[in-house]
């Protein structure tokens, strides 16, 4: 019964069991027990498990082993092991705030999601505070030089065990492999999971007693958010009943280390139940609390809201990964758009369902995934969030009272309509909140659903991105004379849906009366008539109703497309009549629409002054697709921000840098500084919101002082007329830091000559590339983006007929561009994407004169205003003279089509792999590294295909049908390489070179070789088979050898590549290591000395020998004066010291007692050499010999082991 958390539980399972309440027997009821006694704390009539009193202090201390009670789970600690496995798993992220509910609960009491926070109400109790897992405990690497008490998270529920990278640079523990990781977002997500390379370390735990503990851990960026950990006090122990905040310690951190569910068991010893729902669980690092419990922070609260990865108020900051794609070399677009597959659905069904109605406005359906939508209704979702955005609003009347006259204003015009619930058929419920940027507006919110269920989002497609390039239309905006722009007032609103399902889903809550509380008695029900602006399809039905329209009203009409971007409208004028002209003709084709198109302002004072003062803007600033323009002066407004008060932090620098919109790069130098400031910061372990250290604040507050209130003014007419000659410059540069391009058009109408800076791009080097990216790369990849650059302008000039010029101040980009040698795979690749634009004009260009140097260097808003060279180009653009060192052109290539550059400027890609076309091979023969394996897997294939249908071993045949199979295939793979090939295929399929000596009578295949492809596999493991057949022959014998059957591109290239990659051939080639100088002779062997005064010894066998009339083994002990080379011999019948020491006794009582004896370090010579010098025998003949030779004063030296050089006084008499 104690696995009950409480005594409602208790009475339940009890009444199910069929037993008493009183004494807990089975078989009557409490009115029917006989048992007298009373609850010991209520002195009720049942037992105290199930007393409702004794909630609040109950503390039972049972011990439990998988789910038993009143036992001890037991695990025995082992040693953690690595896995290669790729788990899934998700950020716990989980923080608490509190907050007082005070609107009245719709109707029937229930818990509902709102957007990412799910609050639960409660009447009269207090949710407990959930505790995770979590201990510090003291860690290190390898060496235990470096120690760090760290928080460590324990959750079984993760596949892997993670450190940071933080912690790795650190304690830099030795990295022990490295696998692919999959990351997916709890709940699932719409994307595909993050995938990443996560390397392997090894790291060592403190256990409680002092022995460490190793575990092998994943790197990742960051575990999770911080959050509310709690610490148990081990010199503290637990006793029933005492109060648990005197043994715990509370923090507010993120772990460094996360335990996952491979190491979780294995460390843990036992856990205990100490209160309902809360356990202390014991480990080898010592005891923790988890579960849920009362004790936090903060006082409880009647409401407990609970956020999942970021608080509800703070603002939710960016990835890692999307913060990352800024530094990296992702952004230069080199890698195609992925595209949709239902895109093409969600056009078809808009096609299908828009009609026009008599008054002009257009009906649409929603393009639903599912004709037949299964989206259960969320009434009570949608009062929830109602409840909360009404304490909010009830907060300010002003505000309350105008988003009640914006929702009335839409009743009035048709696009709120009444309403009613609908519970047996499809309808859905939109929450709205207000929005206020300049000024209110009312947003919906088409994501929000009740949990497990799906939203309206869920169930539409998004369809396809139908706007104009952004910077494009910016670009187009500073050709004319006179520009007039326009704003479509409310133009989602002006879009009417069908009538039916596609309104039912679009309901909206209000309240009848404002000063009444929300009830369901005080509760409007309404529905949107027009598509609603928060919706996932609106952007994409608005597009195309308005592209539908226009073309549909004659070419003038047409031309509007490419100059509308949302509900914003440009009209490109050359006079003031013309722009008045096309103020009207646009008036009247978007009212055919049912829209309203006004709040017009020009350049123009005269155009200003003719247009209706209801369809005009006010005022000499105003903005167009986020720039601000000053229509007086005309010219685009470039205001930095204010030095930000408070102590900057992490989320203020990179806010403060992003709240500067320059898309097309007009004022890059002025933000290279702040970009390099935000790439390093990133480097640091810091949080969003921890304060920055004193070094960097100082840096921060030089960026920010150069930048306070400082104004840039641009003009907007970049041009005195497309009539004359038309040129684009582009620039680049690249330096350690950045590397940057720049576009400038140049015009000459005969009487003057103008040059401005029209388009910028820079970007920052990747750090994680480090030395890799040496600075003539850099000045490649400037180059690239130049070039992209150059056919992205071209293309949104939209016809314009323009020479183009590319200056470089890299002479070595210029000569690898120029050069048709091969170059390392980075650099040709690019070079590649370079050499299709043969429509320009490569130049070399002195580095003082290349604008695209600022954007490498930076300058301050002051310094880049009066900077002539950044937006005017180098002076001598203005005339006919330009420098012509090093000046080329590309020659055309065939079938060499420019790559698609849409959007060039916003794309964030990653540099693609270019493959060969053709069929994925079947058997991968990288696998092998001999073609004999090969032919050999391919046969045993071809076996269980049915294609051989022999038995047991294979035969010539079979595997020359394994070898043509092979050969057929990558001619298949790699069929681009024969298309320019004079060939023929043969009665087996495979393709043949035609040559000029097809009339030769001898070897039919040196007429007509195999066509081997260049980098084939194949192609690699035939050469390398002919290299071994002639004994690892040369290159000229290989390549002959080989052109006798085969013949590839390349072929000597390819051979040589083959045999630098063998390894016998890199050891015969290889220098032999040199050899030492000789040390000088010893004294014994230069000096005259007395006969075996210095001997060497050492054994000669076995060898056989006859003893009377048996032959038996017999080996001889030499012995060799050092100084004479006199040898003295005498056989022996076995290795034992004892038999040894025999024949150094001889000698010495023949030839005289040597001074000196140096022998190997065989057994017989140590053992012999402690018997005799060392050990006392317990003979006395032996004795005496000990003493004999002590008074003798024998020397007795061991060369070292495994040296036998140093012994070749003795071998050399036996060799």
């Amino acid at each position: 019964m104690s696995c009950l958390s409480n005594p409602r539980d208790r009475i339940r399972r009890l009444i199910e069991m069929d037993r008493c309440i009183r004494c807990l027997r089975e078989g009557h009821k409490a009115r029917e027990c006989r048992n007298q006694r009373t609850c010991h704390r209520c002195r009720g009539p049942h037992h105290l498990l199930v007393c409702q009193k004794a909630v609040e202090n109950q503390n039972y201390h049972q011990e439990t082993k998988s789910g038993h009670s009143n036992q001890q789970g037991q695990t025995k600690p082992t040693k953690a092991r690595s896995s290669s496995s790729k788990p899934k798993t998700f950020k716990p992220t989980v923080a608490f705030a509190s907050e007082e509910h005070k609107a009245k609960q719709p109707p029937e009491g229930q818990v509902e999601a709102s957007d990412s926070i799910l609050s639960l109400h409660t009447s009269g109790t207090t949710r407990k505070n959930a505790l995770l897992l979590t201990r510090h405990i003291v860690v290190t690497s390898r060496g235990r030089r470096t120690k760090k008490n760290v928080c460590v998270l324990f959750d079984p529920g993760s596949m892997a065990s993670y450190i940071t990278k933080a912690l790795v640079d650190e304690l830099h523990p030795p990295r022990v492999g490295a696998e692919q990781m999959e990351v997916e977002a709890f709940g699932g997500s719409l994307t595909d999971p993050l995938k990443f390379h996560s390397p392997m370390y090894e790291l060592k735990l403190q256990r409680s007693d002092g022995s460490w503990e190793s575990c092998v851990l994943n790197r990742v960026p960051e575990i999770t958010n911080p959050f509310s950990t709690v610490n148990w006090d081990d010199n503290i122990q637990y006793i029933p009943g005492m109060d648990l905040k005197e043994a715990v310690t509370m923090s507010h951190e993120a772990p460094a280390i996360m335990i996952g569910i491979r190491q979780f068991w294995k460390y843990l010893i036992s856990w205990k139940l100490i209160s309902p729902g809360l356990y202390l669980i014991d480990t080898v690092f010592g005891k923790m609390l988890g579960g849920e419990s009362t004790f936090r922070h903060q006082k409880p609260n009647k409401s407990v809201t609970m956020v999942a990865v970021h608080p509800s108020n703070e603002e939710q900051m960016p990835s890692r990964n999307v913060i990352e794609e800024w530094f990296s070399l992702e952004g230069i677009g080199i890698q195609e758009d992925p595209t949709q597959n239902d895109d093409e659905q969600a056009v078809l069904l808009f096609e299908q369902s828009i009609n026009q109605r008599p008054d002009g406005h257009y009906t649409v359906r929603w393009p639903w995934v599912d004709p037949n939508p299964q989206l259960p209704s969320n009434f009570r979702m949608a009062y929830s969030r109602l409840a909360s955005v009404l304490r909010n609003l009830q907060a300010r009347p002003d505000l309350l009272k105008q988003y009640n006259e914006i929702l009335e204003e839409q009743v009035s015009r048709g696009m709120l309509e009444p309403a009613a619930r609908n519970p047996e058929g499809v309808e859905c419920y939109l929450p709205h909140h207000p929005v206020i940027t300049h000024k209110l507006r009312i947003v919906i919110d088409a994501s929000a659903h009740a949990r497990g269920q799906p939203s309206l989002n869920d169930c539409l497609y998004r369809g396809p991105v139908l706007l104009p390039d952004l910077v494009g239309v910016l670009l187009r905006f500073r050709l004319p004379a006179i520009a007039l722009v326009g704003d479509l007032e409310k133009a989602f609103m002006s879009i009417y849906l069908e009538p039916g399902i596609d309104r039912e889903v679009c309901k909206v809550l209000w309240l009848k009366d404002l000063n009444k509380p929300l009830s369901p008695d005080n509760l409007l029900i309404r529905r949107y008539a027009v598509v609603g602006f928060g919706v996932i399809s609106s952007p994409f039905i608005l597009a195309a109703v308005v592209r539908h329209h226009l073309q549909t009203c004659g070419n003038f009409a047409k031309s509007l497309i490419d100059n509308l971007y949302v509900d914003n409208q440009l009209l490109a004028c050359e006079s003031p009549e013309d722009a008045i002209n096309q103020y009207y003709k646009v008036k009247e084709i978007y009212q055919r629409a049912g829209m309203n198109i006004r709040e017009f302002v020009s350049n123009s004072i005269e155009v200003n002054s003719q247009l209706p003062a209801d369809d005009k803007l006010e005022g000499p600033l105003n903005k167009f697709l986020g720039l601000k323009w000053d229509t007086v002066k005309d010219q685009f407004v470039f205001e930095f921000p204010a030095v930000p008060s408070g102590h900057p932090t992490r989320r203020i620098v990179f806010s403060v840098i992003h709240s500067i919109f320059d898309p097309s790069g007009l004022i890059s130098p002025c933000l290279l500084r702040a970009k390099l400031f935000a790439q390093g910061l990133w480097q640091e372990s810091i949080t969003w919101d921890s304060p920055l250290c004193e070094e960097r604040i100082a840096e921060w507050d030089s960026i920010t002082t150069a930048w306070n209130k400082q104004v840039i003014y641009v003009p907007r007419r970049c041009t005195q007329g497309l009539n004359g000659t038309l040129q684009l410059h582009i620039f680049s540069d690249a330096s350690i830091a950045a590397f940057a391009t720049t576009v400038y058009l140049r015009t000459d109408t005969g009487g003057s000559v103008n040059c401005h800076l029209i388009f910028s791009k820079s970007r920052l080097c990747p750090k994680a590339a480090g030395k890799s990216l040496t600075v003539p790369r850099l000045e490649l990849l400037a180059l690239l983006i130049g070039v992209r650059a150059k056919a992205f302008v071209m293309k949104q000039l939209q016809g314009v007929d323009a020479e183009c010029h590319i200056w470089s101040d890299s002479q070595i980009v210029l000569a690898w561009i120029q050069s048709r040698e091969t170059q390392p795979v980075f650099v040709q690749r690019r070079l590649a994407e370079i050499r299709l634009h043969t429509d320009c004009t490569f130049h070399f260009i002195r580095t003082s004169d290349n604008p695209a140097d600022v954007a490498t260097r930076g300058l301050g808003p002051r310094e880049l205003a009066d900077n002539q060279l950044w937006w005017n180009g180098p002076s001598w653009l203005m005339h006919g003279q330009w420098p012509e060192e090093q000046t080329f052109r590309m020659a055309p290539e065939l079938d060499s089509p420019l790559p698609d550059v849409d959007s060039y400027h916003s794309r964030v890609y990653v540099a693609a792999n270019q493959t060969q076309k053709g069929r994925q091979p079947t058997i991968d023969l990288s696998r092998y590294s001999t073609i004999e394996k090969a032919l050999k897997v391919t046969a045993y294939v071809l076996r269980f295909m049915g294609k051989i249908t022999r038995k047991g071993e294979f035969t010539v045949a079979d595997l020359d049908l394994a070898r043509v199979t092979l050969v057929k295939q990558a001619q298949e793979q790699f069929i681009d390489q024969l298309t320019e090939l004079r060939k023929f295929k043969d009665n087996q399929g495979i393709y043949r070179l035609m040559t000029r000596i097809v009339n030769h009578k001898g070897n039919p295949d040196l007429a007509n070789p195999i066509i081997l492809p260049e980098g084939a596999e194949i192609t690699l493991l035939m050469i390398d088979q002919i290299h071994k057949r002639i004994l690892h022959m040369g290159v000229d014998w290989t390549l002959g050898e080989f052109l006798r059957n085969y013949w590839t591109p390349h072929a000597r290239r390819t051979v040589k590549k083959v045999i630098n990659n063998c390894l016998k051939c890199a050891r015969m080639r290889s220098y032999p290591f040199a050899q030492p100088n000789m040390p000088p002779l010893p004294a014994d062997r230069v000096n005259r000395l007395r006969p075996f005064s210095s001997v060497g010894c050492d054994y000669l066998g076995p060898t056989r020998a006859k003893l009377g009339n048996e032959t038996v083994k017999v080996w001889i002990v030499l012995f060799t004066c050092l100084s004479t080379r006199a040898v003295y011999l005498e056989p022996t019948m076995d290795l034992t010291a004892a038999s040894f020491t025999n024949i150094l006794r001889r000698l010495v009582s023949r030839r005289g007692s040597p001074s000196k004896i140096i022998s190997d370090n065989g057994r017989q010579f140590v053992l012999a050499n402690k018997a005799l010098l060392r050990l006392c025998p317990p003979t006395p003949d032996q004795e005496a010999e000990k003493i004999d030779m002590n008074t003798r004063g024998i020397q007795w030296l061991f060369i070292p082991q495994l040296s036998p050089w140093m012994g070749d006084s003795m071998n050399a008499w036996w060799l």
